[in-house]
């Protein structure tokens, strides 16, 4: 937990100021045409590894020749799914009416192929829970990456320079891995062992192929009918919005697969673990994500420059929007950790249909329209997710709501008090000590209330807090 936890923060913290420092140098054009591109990629990456490392994560019994059998195959399929892309390319380019595009995917996608050469000693890693070497791994090739792509930028390298840091990050995260992991492939292919982690993983594949499309859908549809300014607006808010809500994500992610894999035969045990995972994470991100939603004016303005302000209505929404995703996520890895794919399966293909419905109605409102229907959709997601996993986990339907509600209902004095304070006694302070002073207050508040009230997953987060101040 702590590595992990350690290489999040750190993670979150330099992706942070390299994208605040990328963004004050660069265009939201030339974000925006990342952003256009970024669904081939992720499709490329899900279809490359076709849900094999999950597999090999949560299988109880793994050796050499599985670990060899899903290297080979990621090697394979990457390497077709990049002709196909690059083959490709001029058509997407046609789509969005963008003939930069051609060779900006062509070599933006080149990072399917390296990433396949990592995927499977990162599921080594996981499944060993060897969280430290994956931290030692990222962080160096993050820096490094990030500064490359800054140097290229300050030499007016423009949206190449984005390209810059996701090949660098690509390719030097790889290498070092592959240096500190000490595991290398045997050249050999089993075709039982291929059959036994494809049967579970292609239902994992199709779900997470559905899932890369319909959250990088959003930037193809404004990219499609608006200028690529307006897919940069949406991405970076996007993007900010997300950034806490999925690096705890991953943290617990990272921790909970396992921890459910060794508790699946107790619905008891996955029950409570659920409970105080989901706890946790909303106490964390909430307060993040509203506190940046009402301040988020003067954050933009302050942090991005004044260029980047029509992101603000969009970041407000989403920050609101995203606070719920990590429900989704912590509920579907009990579906993964017990083996039941299919159901996994199942419950993606009737989100995915939700989101097909809410975006046929919001596309008709504009980008405020599909920002809404990414809210909408999220939210009904989050009931299904309930809906699906509670027979697993003996874990009643009222019951997951109350504790849903209950962490999130602990922000609502926060944000009466910020909100008065910002607009009816600092609005003539300057915007850095508005800002911090709004903050502040915000926090205390929340604080205060927290120790009112003395949830469980609280009192576990105050534990888990002294435990390592102390070290």
């Amino acid at each position: 937990m702590k590595w992990t936890a350690l290489e999040q923060v750190l993670s979150q913290f330099f992706g942070i100021v390299i994208n605040i420092v990328l963004a004050r140098l660069l265009m939201p054009s030339e974000f925006g045409l990342i952003a256009m591109i970024a669904i081939f990629t992720a499709l490329g990456n899900n279809l490359m590894n076709s849900g094999l490392s999950t597999s090999l994560i949560r299988s109880k019994h793994v050796d050499e020749l599985d670990y060899s059998t899903v290297f080979i195959t990621n090697i394979g399929m990457s390497l077709l799914l990049y002709a196909i892309i690059y083959s490709g390319a001029p058509l997407i380019a046609n789509f969005y009416d963008q003939p930069s595009l051609i060779w900006l995917t062509r070599i933006f996608a080149f990072t399917i192929v390296i990433n396949a050469f990592k995927a499977v000693q990162l599921a080594r890693l996981t499944r060993m829970m060897d969280f430290k070497t994956q931290t030692y791994a990222r962080l160096p090739t993050q820096i490094l990456a990030g500064g490359l792509a800054l140097l290229a930028a300050k030499n007016n390298f423009g949206v190449w320079s984005l390209v810059v840091q996701a090949l660098t990050m690509a390719f030097s995260s790889t290498l070092f891995i592959w240096w500190i992991a000490k595991w290398k492939p045997q050249l050999v292919f089993n075709k039982k062992k291929f059959i036994y982690h494809f049967n579970f993983g292609y239902k994992l594949a199709i779900s997470a192929i559905l899932d890369a499309v319909f959250s990088n859908i959003y930037p193809l549809l404004i990219g499609k009918f608006y200028p690529a300014s307006m897919v940069g607006y949406y991405k970076q808010a996007d993007t900010l919005a997300k950034m806490p809500a999925l690096s705890l994500s991953n943290i617990v992610s990272k921790i909970s697969l396992p921890l459910y894999a060794k508790q699946q035969h107790s619905k008891h045990a996955l029950r409570k673990s659920n409970k105080m995972i989901v706890q946790m994470a909303l106490l964390l991100i909430t307060p993040i994500c509203i506190f940046a939603a009402i301040t988020a004016e003067d954050l933009i303005t302050l942090v991005l420059t004044d260029k980047w302000l029509p992101t603000v209505p969009y970041f407000q929404l989403l920050c609101v929007f995203v606070i719920i995703s990590p429900i989704s996520s912590f509920n579907t890895e009990i579906l993964k950790a017990i083996g039941r794919s299919d159901v996994f399966f199942k419950l993606a293909l009737v989100k995915k249909i939700v989101i097909i419905a809410c975006i046929l109605v919001g596309v008709r409102f504009g980008i405020y329209g599909l920002i809404w229907a990414q809210g909408v959709s999220s939210l009904i997601g989050v009931f299904l997710n309930l809906s699906f996993t509670r027979k697993f986990t003996n874990y009643k339907l009222f019951d997951q709501i109350l504790d849903i509600v209950k962490p999130i209902s602990l922000i609502l004095l926060p944000i009466v008090l910020m909100t008065a304070v910002q607009h009816y006694c600092l609005g003539d302070w300057a915007m850095f000590t508005r800002l911090s002073a709004v903050w502040i207050i915000g926090g205390l508040t929340y604080l205060a209330v927290n120790e009112v009230v003395k949830l469980n997953a609280y009192l576990e987060l105050k534990s888990i807090l002294v435990n390592v101040l102390k070290r």
